[in-house]
């Protein structure tokens, strides 16, 4: 979520006094290999193997890893909404995994303490500040979830009472669950072994994905519609044609960071040979609540949607 990398660089960039662009490159590199580094950076020896382009900084820009590896901790484990002190036991818990020093520890606890009022307001759909408590007959989301039978969506409009009272409530039921920007997978602690519902960053592109992926599971879709929507465009060729080996190009890295950040195994996102699409199939659940006002940017045509290969 691009808000909880803000409140990350707010804080590092001015306790460390780092530059914006080591702290881009850290916060992306921490998390695209978060498994990796997290399971060696518990020691001090561990932190200096991590290597990567922050191999490249001085003393204060190593320094500064540790922070963003202990808000990329903490913050994987985002509350969907009400009682934030499981964000701040979350990166309590991060701080002492990582053996943060004292200093370190007080600065970064009270930062986040005094996240709750911030946190809340990201976490609101937009245009949704006063909404009633009780049913008032108006749509207010369209909730895709996983049919029952395995195969395809099933589509539905709710009011805000009914997601609180039967999505949110029921949420940890779900492998994927989406709420409005925020996305959660369901992964297994090494510790405990339990699967639970973790927060999942996703950038605009890969999020945009994800909603169609979900929304038409188990059809064909066209890889040129793909990238306009995640993308705003087309890669041109020099006849102006659709280029689809750009398209593809992108297409290829961005599914399959995607995959990777998701984790869910059942989850399968291919494009067959000989197919002109991708296609996402697979045995799970999942439940996607968008603001009905957002709807629209997470819809295909029908010319660009087909029966799976």
């Amino acid at each position: 979520m691009k808000e909880l990398k803000e409140i990350a660089r707010e804080f590092v960039t001015s306790y460390f006094n780092i530059r914006n662009d080591f702290f881009d490159t850290a916060w992306d590199f921490v998390n695209v290999n978060f498994d990796r580094i997290s399971s060696v950076a518990t020691s001090a020896e561990g932190m200096k193997t991590i290597g990567g382009p922050l191999s490249f900084g001085g003393r204060e820009e190593q320094r500064s890893v540790k922070a963003i590896l202990i808000f990329a901790d903490g913050f994987r484990e985002m509350p969907l909404k009400g009682d934030f002190s499981d964000l701040v036991d979350s990166v309590k818990g991060a701080c002492t995994k990582y053996k943060a020093e004292a200093k370190l520890t007080e600065e970064i606890l009270k930062k986040v303490t005094s996240l709750e009022n911030r946190i809340t307001k990201f976490m609101k759909p937009q245009g949704k500040a006063k909404t009633v408590a009780k049913d008032t007959g108006k749509v207010d989301y369209d909730v895709y979830l996983s049919n029952e039978e395995g195969i395809g969506t099933v589509s539905l409009e709710a009011e805000k009472s009914k997601v609180d009272k039967v999505y949110l409530v029921g949420r940890e039921n779900y492998d994927i669950f989406v709420y409005t920007r925020s996305v959660y997978a369901k992964k297994k602690n090494e510790k405990t072994r339990n699967c639970k519902l973790v927060f999942v960053e996703l950038d605009q592109r890969m999020y945009v994905l994800l909603i169609l992926f979900l929304r038409y599971k188990d059809s064909s879709l066209n890889v040129f519609a793909l990238h306009k929507k995640a993308w705003d465009h087309v890669p041109k060729d020099y006849a102006g044609r659709p280029d689809y080996k750009k398209t593809m190009e992108y297409l290829k890295s961005t599914i399959s960071e995607l995959k990777s950040k998701i984790g869910v195994y059942a989850l399968e996102i291919k494009k067959p040979r000989n197919s002109e699409g991708y296609t996402c199939s697979g045995n799970f659940k999942f439940c996607v609540i968008i603001d009905k006002s957002q709807s629209d940017k997470y819809i295909l045509s029908d010319f660009d949607i087909k029966d799976a290969d």
